[in-house]
C-alpha cells in the first residue's frame, strides 16, 4: 500500500499556514466537489471533538496534529473524485477553493465538531490550480498529452487500477509511479520540480481509485503514521545531565528529501545498507543511511546504535542529526560529507594524487583523535570494532570523521576487555585475538588503526594482497621492505618524493607497533597521539607484526560466524546488541 500511503501524505505535505480571514469571506460560487460523503463515511472524529488550536510558527508541521491528519485524509477523497469528474487536479480559483472549505467546515459543524478546525488546518490557496507547476500540467488532458510522449503512461494506468489493498499490486503501482515522475522531470527540464511532479503523480493515482478504497487505505496509513508523529526522541541513562534528544523524521519527509531514494542520490553502500544524499528544508544537505532488511540488524540493535551515536560529539566523528523508524524502515540521518569516504581517494589512482603528504598526515592525526575520544573522553567508553578506510568520511576541508558505529560495543568505564562468540568486523583489520577467539578491547581498535595507517602511507589496500594471493599481508610486505632497509619503498609513489621522509617513516614504524600479535605490545591511542605529535619521543623497537604471512594466520578457519563479501574485503555481518 506504499503508493496509497504516499497519496495521503502528499495532501498532508501541501499544507502551510491557513488564512482564517479568507475562509470567513463570502463568495457566491459553488463548490464543484460533492462533500456529502463527509456525513456518510464513518471516520474517527475523537481527535477533533475538543480541538484546541496549538500555537503556530514557521516550523509548525500541520501533518503531525491528529485532528488535521483526519481532515486531510477526508478532503483528499473529494479531490480525487474531483479529478475523475472534471479532469482538474486542483480547484480552478481561490473563490472556489474558499467555498469548498466553507462547505467542508459546515459539514463538520453539523457533526458537532468545532468551527475552528478547517481554518486552522487548511490554506485554500494551496488547493488552487497553478500553471507553473510540474511540466505545466493542470488537467488530466495535460497529463495525457505530456506523457503520451513517453512509455510510462500506459504501464502506470494498468498498474494502478487493480485493488491496491493487495500488496503486490501496490508495489507494482509504486514502481510505475517512480518511472512516471522521472519522465515528468525530464519533460519539465527543471530538477527542482521533482516534488511537484511526484505530487501530481500521486493525485492522478488517487483519481484511479474508488472513494471507499481510498478512504479505507488512507485511514489505515494515518493510523500507523500517528505512532511516529513525535519530533524528538530522548535517550538517557538515569543521569539528567547525560540526557540526549534526537530529531525523529517521518518517512514521508525522507522520501521527499531523497527524491524517493533516487539512484542518482545514492552515495554508496555499506554493510548495513545504502546511503543516500538528501535535501532537507532550507537546502540543508544530509546523508541518509537506509538499513537493509537483509542486514541482520533488528529494531533493538537500531535503537542501541541510536543511543550510542547520539551521545558522541567530536570534530572527528560524523554527527548524527536524526532518525526515522516506521514499520520496517530504519533510517539514520547524518551530516553530509561532500568528499565521501577515504577509500574513494586512497585506492583510486586518479584520485589519490589529491592526497598529498600533508593531507594524509592530518587525516592520520584526526582519525587517532577520534578513536581516543571514543575510548577515553566520550560519555560512553566505546570499542568501534570496524575501523577501516571506508568508514572514515571526509568533509569539504578533507577533515576525517569516523562513521558507522553499527558494530560498536559499549564498555563500562572500568571494563578492559570482553569476549563474544559472534565476530563482527572486517577481515584484514581484525586483531588476531579477536578474529581467533572473540576477545576484544581498546587494543583491537589500535590494531585496526595500525592497518589503516599502513594503507594511508602506502596507498595500498590490505585486501588487495589477499585477492592476488600474495604470500604476505600488507603489514608483512611493509615489514619485509623495512627489515631490508627499504622503508621508503613502502610510501605511496605519488607522495614519496614530496613527503617529509622522517615523518612518513615514523608513521610506518608506529603502524608496526599497533599491529603486534600480543595486545600488551601495542600502544594505547593516547600513546599513539603522543608519538605522532612529538618527534622527540623515541619509538621502541618493533617485533614482527601479526599476520605477517597468510600461513601464520588461522583466523579464517576459526571464526564461528558466517561471512559475506563486501566492497571492503570480507565483512562479518552478524551484529550483536551493544
Amino acid at each position: 500500500m506504499k503508493l496509497i500511503i504516499g497519496v495521503s501524505l502528499m495532501y498532508l505535505s501541501l499544507i502551510a499556514f491557513p488564512t482564517t480571514q479568507s475562509l470567513n469571506s463570502t463568495y457566491t460560487t459553488t463548490c464543484p466537489m460533492d462533500l456529502s460523503y463527509v456525513l456518510r463515511i464513518p471516520f474517527k472524529s475523537s481527535s477533533c471533538k475538543n480541538f484546541q488550536a496549538p500555537p503556530k510558527n514557521p516550523e509548525t508541521d500541520i501533518t503531525t496534529i491528529p485532528c488535521c491528519q483526519t481532515l486531510l485524509s477526508l478532503i483528499a477523497i473529494g479531490l480525487a473524485q474531483h479529478l475523475k469528474d472534471t479532469s482538474l487536479f486542483l480547484l480552478p480559483d481561490i473563490a472556489t477553493s474558499i467555498t469548498c472549505f466553507q462547505d467542508f467546515q459546515s459539514k463538520l459543524t453539523s457533526l458537532s465538531l468545532p468551527s475552528s478546525i478547517v481554518p486552522y488546518c487548511f490554506d485554500p490557496i494551496l488547493y488552487v490550480t497553478n500553471p507553473n507547476g510540474c511540466a505545466h500540467i493542470e488537467s488530466s488532458q495535460d497529463w495525457v498529452s505530456k506523457l503520451n510522449q513517453t512509455a510510462a503512461l500506459e504501464s502506470f494506468d494498468t498498474a494502478c487500477k487493480p485493488d491496491l489493498t493487495d500488496k503486490s499490486y501496490c508495489d507494482t503501482c509504486l514502481v510505475s509511479g517512480f518511472k512516471v515522475q522521472e519522465s515528468l522531470i525530464n519533460l519539465d527540464g527543471n530538477n527542482s520540480h521533482y516534488r511537484s511532479c511526484w505530487y501530481i503523480t500521486l493525485r492522478y493515482a488517487a483519481g484511479l481509485l474508488t472513494i471507499l478504497i481510498s478512504y479505507h487505505v488512507w485511514r489505515k496509513s494515518l493510523a500507523k503514521g500517528r505512532k511516529h508523529s513525535q519530533t524528538i526522541i530522548s535517550f538517557n541513562d538515569g543521569d539528567e545531565e547525560n540526557d540526549t534528544e534526537l530529531p525523529l523524521f517521518n518517512f514521508r519527509s525522507i522520501l521527499v528529501a531523497t527524491n524517493n531514494f533516487c539512484e542518482a542520490n545514492k552515495l554508496g553502500e555499506g554493510g548495513f545498507g545504502p546511503v543516500y544524499k538528501g535535501i532537507l528544508p532550507r537546502n540543508k544537505e544530509v546523508a541518509m543511511k537506509r538499513l537493509s532488511k537483509k542486514s541482520g540488524q533488528g529494531h533493538q540493535e537500531f535503537v542501541n546504535e541510536l543511543k550510542l551515536i547520539a551521545k558522541l560529539q567530536h570534530t572527528n566523528l560524523v554527527r548524527l542529526l536524526g532518525c526515522c523508524s516506521e514499520e520496517e524502515e530504519m533510517i539514520l540521518v547524518y551530516e553530509y560529507m561532500p568528499n565521501r569516504s577515504l577509500d574513494k581517494f586512497l585506492f583510486d589512482p586518479m584520485e589519490n594524487i589529491k592526497l598529498d603528504w600533508g593531507k594524509r598526515f592530518r587525516i592520520i592525526e584526526g582519525i587517532a583523535q577520534g578513536v581516543l575520544y571514543i575510548h577515553k573522553h566520550s560519555r560512553l567508553k566505546i570499542i568501534h570494532r570496524d575501523l577501516k578506510a571506508s568508514n572514515v568520511l571526509l568533509d569539504e576541508e578533507m577533515k576525517p570523521k569516523i562513521s558507522d558505529f553499527g558494530m560498536a560495543k559499549i564498555f563500562e568505564k572500568n571494563q578492559i576487555e570482553a569476549n563474544t562468540k559472534r565476530i563482527v568486523g572486517t577481515y584484514g583489520y581484525m586483531s588476531p585475538e579477536y578474529a581467533r577467539f572473540g576477545h576484544f578491547s581498546e587494543k583491537s581498535d589500535v590494531f585496526s588503526f595500525g592497518v589503516l595507517l599502513l594503507e594511508i602511507v602506502s596507498g595500498k589496500r590490505n585486501a588487495a594482497l589477499y585477492r592476488f594471493e600474495h604470500p604476505l599481508t600488507l603489514a608483512g610486505w611493509a615489514w619485509k621492505l623495512w627489515k631490508e632497509g627499504r622503508g621508503m619503498k613502502v610510501i605511496d609513489a605519488s607522495v614519496r618524493e614530496t613527503c617529509v621522509p622522517h615523518e612518513a617513516l615514523r608513521c610506518i614504524h608506529l603502524a608496526f607497533l599497533c599491529v603486534q600479535e600480543d595486545p600488551a605490545d601495542r600502544p594505547t591511542m593516547a600513546t599513539v597521539i603522543l608519538m605522532l605529535g612529538n618527534e622527540s619521543t623515541s619509538l621502541p623497537l618493533s617485533k614482527e607484526p601479526a599476520f605477517t604471512a597468510h600461513s601464520n594466520s588461522d583466523a579464517h578457519g576459526s571464526c564461528p560466524a558466517s561471512i559475506n563479501f563486501s566492497n571492503n574485503v570480507i565483512t562479518i555481518s552478524i551484529p550483536e546488541g551493544r
